[in-house]
């Protein structure tokens, strides 16, 4: 309730660790959709049967799939329970330094484009040039060279260096299916159609 009046009712995704909400999320559901809020999963070590009944129960969306998420070949975790189901939107740092490029090829043979939706993951230092440094809420980070991630003081992952127009696409992934997780994907996860979204903007 405070998270939401903080925001000034402007929330509209927030992800949650199933492991974390445990027996409240139908409190949790009944809350979120009355506010019109998308849940996603994200930054878990949750199971694949845990996140399968959360996607089948009605969350929709996975933030940053393979980031923060436990998986293993015999335990693949959220990854394990999005890649395929047909409900799932799942976000995608297309940056190649979050994820291998290897495994977002994998990503877009393994789940429909049109239910993939690339990301940023942008931080601040991201308009810096390269060594420049900006803080990132309690944290110090900096810009990495060559259009490279942003990173802490200790080299450690603190979001995304390029934006989404400068990223290249990968050689296993179409041309179109690269659009078209840009372009169509997000405004489908919030339910939104170009017209939708041009009333919108007028009205900020």
């Amino acid at each position: 309730g405070r998270l939401w009046e903080a925001s000034q009712g402007q929330i509209r995704i927030l992800t949650i660790a199933p492991e974390a909400v445990g027996t409240q999320f139908n409190e949790l559901f009944i809350w979120a959709k009355k506010r019109k809020i998308i849940l996603s999963l994200g930054h878990s070590h949750a199971s694949q049967t845990q996140a399968r009944e959360y996607l089948d129960k009605g969350v929709q969306n996975v933030t940053h799939l393979w980031n923060a998420q436990a998986f293993h070949h015999r335990k693949p975790g959220i990854p394990g329970a999005a890649i395929g189901h047909p409900s799932a939107f799942v976000e995608l740092i297309t940056d190649g330094h979050h994820v291998a490029p290897e495994v977002i090829e994998w990503t877009f043979k393994a789940h429909p484009a049109s239910r993939i939706i690339r990301i940023s993951d942008c931080a601040p230092a991201a308009a810096l040039a390269a060594g420049e440094q900006a803080t990132f809420g309690p944290i110090q980070v900096i810009r990495a060279p060559l259009e490279g991630p942003c990173q802490t003081l200790t080299g450690h992952l603190a979001g995304g260096g390029s934006l989404l127009s400068r990223q290249t696409r990968f050689p296993g992934i179409s041309p179109k299916d690269w659009e078209l997780s840009a372009r169509t994907a997000p405004l489908s996860a919030l339910g939104l159609s170009g017209a939708k979204l041009k009333a919108f903007l007028k009205k900020i």
